[in-house]
């Protein structure tokens, strides 16, 4: 009974979820979504300077849940706003010149990004939730036997 209330609450809990990719060429792409794999369709992403907090652009998130953004010139952060309780904010990544990070190392250009984050949230809780599930289950076994 435990186990199917708590698949219930985490079926219907989400979390905003932002990263920040340089592109090397003087762009940033902003992937945002919900840990349910829902997309932020109309949620804000304002770039502010890092120091004085000013906003340098704001813009909207299309359907698809990425935007390309210039990077500037100063440090910066990026906002995802969706509302009260889901804002996100990173530091966004510094261009050096093309081909190196903010670290000073040559970027290794990815042809396949991986499992989005949302997927690996939703993999880890749902894996959390068989361990706990199967450590019951075995606990009562145990217990029975006695």
């Amino acid at each position: 009974m435990l186990l199917v209330v708590i698949l219930f609450l985490t079926a219907f809990s989400h979390t905003a979820i932002m990263s920040l990719r340089d592109n090397g060429n003087g762009t940033v792409t902003v992937d945002a979504s919900l840990s349910t794999g829902e997309t932020v369709q109309g949620a804000t992403i304002v770039v502010r300077d890092k120091e004085t907090n000013e906003p340098l652009s704001r813009e909207t998130m299309p359907g698809s849940g990425k935007l390309v953004i210039r990077t500037p010139q100063v440090p910066y952060t990026v906002t995802l706003d969706m509302g009260e309780g889901h804002t996100v904010v990173r530091s966004g990544p510094v261009t050096v010149g093309p081909g190196v990070s903010n670290s000073g190392q040559p970027r290794m250009p990815t042809k396949h990004p991986g499992i989005p984050p949302w997927r690996r949230a939703r993999l880890g809780v749902t894996l959390l939730f068989v361990g706990v599930a199967l450590w019951i289950v075995l606990r009562r076994k145990k217990r029975r036997s006695k």
